[in-house]
């Protein structure tokens, strides 16, 4: 079965740099993923992500749980970062975001998402009619809440 796609870009009010050292901080990146999943860390190399580093998640979404193990592939500081999950039902699954200044108190994300529906021929129907629109969803209203978690301590 093919690959989908889903890209969503996100203004924010706070600076690309902040915006970045946010979403790479391993002990708050639960705040950086959508709250419907109830992300946990499990195991991390350490506090900040880096060039290769790995990450193991707990998720959880419509009663069922799983385990995602990240790894991150591309590494440009304040301007991308990429990692791929390892393991889980929507192999492969690669995220790209890219950070990009607007003001010096704006930027832009741009979210990327590389996936393959997984159960053949049903998972393409759920993904075209429920899963792509929720995936879309879900990444734009991260907006707000990152705007709000970049201005807590410590990056405020």
């Amino acid at each position: 079965m093919g690959l989908a796609a889903v890209t969503t870009k996100i203004e924010i009010g706070a600076t690309a740099d902040e915006v970045f050292r946010f979403v790479t901080d391993a002990a708050r990146l639960t705040q950086a993923f959508p709250r419907f999943l109830h992300a946990a860390v499990r195991r991390r190399g350490a506090r900040q992500l880096g060039p290769g580093a790995t990450l193991e998640l707990g998720l959880r979404a419509f009663g069922f749980s799983f385990r995602a193990e990240l790894a991150v592939t591309t590494w440009r500081p304040s301007r991308q970062i990429a990692y791929v999950w390892r393991n889980g039902a929507f192999r492969p699954w690669e995220h790209d975001l890219y950070f990009e200044p607007l003001s010096a108190t704006r930027c832009r994300v741009t979210h990327c998402v590389l996936y393959r529906p997984p159960w053949g021929v049903a998972g393409l129907v759920f993904d075209r009619l429920w899963f792509r629109a929720a995936l879309r969803r879900a990444l734009f209203h991260l907006g707000p809440s990152w705007e709000a978690a970049v201005r807590d301590p410590p990056f405020g």
